[in-house]
């Protein structure tokens, strides 16, 4: 099992502290604009309202936000299992503060959203209900595994690009040291700097897909680095953004990072893959549609086509 530092979805008591920062986004990256309209900036709640944690995540069809599993699903620490219940999404380029008392001083416990406007209780393009791979069991800080989720809107974004996800295997048909595009809402720096959350994109560079020949492979993570001069890396907030190919599908999800290895948000990834056959009946569920040669066309580039859904929740 991996060692665990999720780019995104923290233990709750962590993610006060996070939205107080005020961040940016990728390390290195440069502001996206409209570049990737399709690519939002996702709060998860408890039962309560209480926000949990933040993450990014990626419209595949006009109502099924594709992101990590370890943001969609359980967290568990010492102070107890947090688990969403539903989630809010902003597909500004933008996120205005609001005035939720975390976006202040850091508020122990967190304080529910009732009576607040704004960022993050408010205002946000949709909401929805998040959704786990089945098999997730729940994160940790020892590891985790069917890193795979989705968020499913009560309202259509049909003035949203709808992301492409790429066909089954084709990272095992990539040429190692291939760049591709990471696109997130997450820290920008550390310490944070006191702006608002922006979308950013940078680059990373393929390594390889796990196949077990080393310790911890699991073959459902690719490997990406930013171990070159200028590089981008993935921080926390960023979770369950796209991964990008020279093609423009999206190959994985971020997932996890390394610190042990790399120091906080500078180094080396793991990601999770969408072009697995796996990922792509877990999609399936949510009205992603796959044809049966393995090319889906759940998305679009143009923004406007991509599939209604019509599953159940």
């Amino acid at each position: 099992m991996k060692r665990f530092f999720a780019a995104g979805a923290v233990v709750a008591t962590v993610a006060a502290a996070l939205f107080a920062a005020r961040a940016g986004a990728i390390i290195n990256g440069t502001p996206d604009g409209n570049q990737h309209r399709g690519v939002g900036y996702i709060v998860f709640y408890d039962a309560a309202d209480v926000p949990l944690w933040r993450c990014t995540g990626s419209l595949v069809s006009q109502r099924v936000v594709l992101t990590a599993g370890h943001c969609a699903g359980r967290f568990d620490n010492s102070t107890g299992v947090h688990q969403p219940a539903f989630a809010q999404v902003w597909f500004d380029k933008d996120i205005k503060l609001g005035n939720y008392p975390s976006d202040g001083p850091r508020q122990t416990p967190p304080v529910p959203c009732f009576g607040f406007k704004g960022f993050p209780c408010s205002g946000g393009d949709s909401i929805g209900v998040p959704f786990a791979h089945p098999l997730f069991a729940g994160s940790s800080d020892t590891g985790t595994v069917n890193d795979i989720g989705v968020v499913v809107l009560l309202k259509q974004q049909r003035d949203r690009d709808v992301l492409d996800l790429a066909p089954v295997g084709t990272l095992d048909r990539t040429a190692p040291g291939s760049f591709m595009t990471i696109v997130g809402f997450g820290l920008q720096q550390q310490p944070p700097p006191a702006i608002d959350r922006q979308r950013m994109q940078g680059r990373v560079k393929f390594i390889r897909t796990e196949d077990g020949s080393q310790p911890d492979d699991d073959p459902a993570f690719a490997d990406f680095t930013n171990g070159y001069p200028g590089g981008s890396a993935a921080c926390v907030g960023d979770s369950g953004g796209p991964v990008i190919n020279g093609n423009g599908d999206i190959v994985a999800v971020m997932a996890l990072i390394d610190p042990f290895v790399d120091g906080f948000c500078t180094g080396g990834a793991f990601h999770y893959r969408t072009d697995t056959t796996d990922s792509k009946r877990f999609l399936a569920r949510f009205g992603v549609r796959v044809p049966g040669d393995g090319h889906d066309d759940g998305g679009h580039h143009g923004g406007k086509h991509g599939n209604d859904l019509n599953a159940n929740f």
